[in-house]
């Protein structure tokens, strides 16, 4: 099936979504070691000096070469009225993370100059508990002197901004044994310094009066990648960053500001299962990290 191929026609006509898959965009960083100060900083974590060559830490490129927008092309919700390099669309303007699949083929590293370039490669609509939702893939490539060295396939879901997010379903309480775990609190501070790191100005995130009376969630949401960053932390704390080859990870339910998090982990053979649980032991996120052989 082509490219937004079933798409209703009243959420984006297919011309839009040919220009959509034709765009590309992508920009230009570089890994310092003050950068990696602050996103172990925002983490919780001690923040040690780096030096040229040092591997950064899994899940930094959520905070290199983010797309750059001036303020008056901001759109009411803080996100660019354009949609940038995700599609802008028609109707289901609530913007959710969903999840994504993380190649790190070479470690990033203190010094190096980064290339990213992103593309959409899928565009799907679906019925959910909510209604009508959206899903846009987004590929990311992070290129060091014409190397990969991350690849990620993102998840962006789509769905009415105006009705309050869908009902949870049952409760799914883990009720698994862990290897490891470690415990975090996601703070407004926390939620904001995210926001800087990866100049991400989705309101949802730090505008409290409107998470909650336009958006209608219960409180700040915790961004999707922020969760997945804290897990992936977990997990190189246990096995190691450099043994990490992929990581698979999905949102299951939204995680809110000033809510205990439990990031856990379980090792089986070349893969750790992780799971992020809330306050309740219900899982808001699950991960599965491939290691190297």
């Amino acid at each position: 099936m082509a490219l937004g191929e079933g798409l209703s026609p009243d959420l984006a006509s297919a011309g839009e979504v040919a220009a959509w898959q034709a765009a590309r965009r992508g920009g230009n960083d570089v890994v310092t070691a003050g950068l990696v100060e602050r996103f172990h900083a925002t983490l919780g974590r001690p923040i040690l000096p780096g030096e040229s060559g040092d591997p950064a830490p899994l899940g930094l490129h959520w905070c290199l070469a983010p797309e750059a927008v001036e303020a008056d092309s901001l759109g009411p919700d803080g996100l660019p009225a354009d949609g940038g390099i995700i599609p802008p669309i028609r109707i289901l303007t609530g913007i959710m993370w969903g999840g994504g699949e993380i190649a790190f083929q070479q470690p990033l590293r203190v010094g190096d100059p980064v290339e990213r370039v992103s593309r959409l490669v899928g565009l799907t609509e679906k019925n959910g508990r909510s209604g009508r939702l959206v899903f846009a893939r987004l590929q990311h490539e992070y290129v060091v002197r014409g190397q990969a060295c991350v690849s990620e396939v993102q998840t962006i879901a789509f769905r009415n901004p105006v009705a309050a997010p869908p009902p949870p379903g049952p409760d799914e309480q883990a009720g698994e044994t862990w290897d490891f775990s470690r415990t975090v609190t996601p703070t407004e501070t926390m939620l904001f310094r995210f926001s800087a790191l990866t100049f991400n100005p989705h309101r949802i995130h730090y505008d409290q009066p409107y998470a909650t009376a336009v958006e209608h969630f219960p409180g700040l949401v915790v961004h999707g990648p922020l969760t997945a960053a804290l897990l992936l932390d977990a997990c190189a704390g246990h096995v190691g960053g450099e043994a990490v080859a992929r990581f698979r990870v999905k949102a299951e339910r939204p995680a809110y500001g000033g809510n205990r998090l439990t990031l856990a982990g379980r090792v089986a053979g070349e893969e750790v299962a992780m799971a992020a649980l809330d306050e309740a032991g219900r899982v808001v996120m699950r991960g599965t990290a491939t290691l190297r052989r």
